[in-house]
């Protein structure tokens, strides 16, 4: 048994085991590699539902520092993804501030982070019709097309 298999069937709305789904869990905490943590965070957005304890679970990877260069970007990355989009979680309402603070951020050392950052805020302010939201990101867009004029 291999994360990469068990994600690619989440991925295509496969149904996988109770062993499967325990496998992905274990794989959070007992991991290794940084791809293969990144796999695992993607496979439990899929496998489990946004419970209190799951979003803990998840969230706690907001602070993980990577052992390969740039992963911890990557890792972010899926976690951002894992609890805002649709696709997966879709609490972006509850983590607009943290949402937010990433958009802020200028450094190309988050690159991945960003990008997951605007694609949820694009994603909430599409279906969400949120005027501070979209107000916020325009603000910020505006600010950033004058840096570059």
């Amino acid at each position: 048994m291999n994360i990469t298999n068990i994600l690619y069937k989440l991925k295509f709305e496969q149904t996988i085991s109770d062993y499967e789904r325990e496998y992905v869990k274990r794989k959070l905490f007992n991991y290794k590699s940084d791809d293969e943590l990144n796999q695992a965070i993607r496979a439990f957005g899929f496998a489990y539902p946004p419970s209190a304890e799951n979003i803990k679970i998840i969230e706690k990877f907001l602070q993980y520092k990577a052992t390969e260069f740039g992963f911890d970007d990557i890792i972010k990355a899926s976690v951002l993804n894992v609890l805002c989009k649709q696709r997966w979680w879709g609490l972006a309402k509850e983590y607009l501030p943290l949402l937010k603070t990433y958009a802020l951020m200028n450094s190309d050392d988050y690159s991945e982070t960003q990008i997951a950052t605007f694609s949820i805020l694009g994603e909430y302010i599409y279906s969400a019709k949120n005027y501070e939201t979209l107000k916020f990101i325009y603000k910020l867009l505006k600010k950033r097309f004058m840096q570059y004029k």
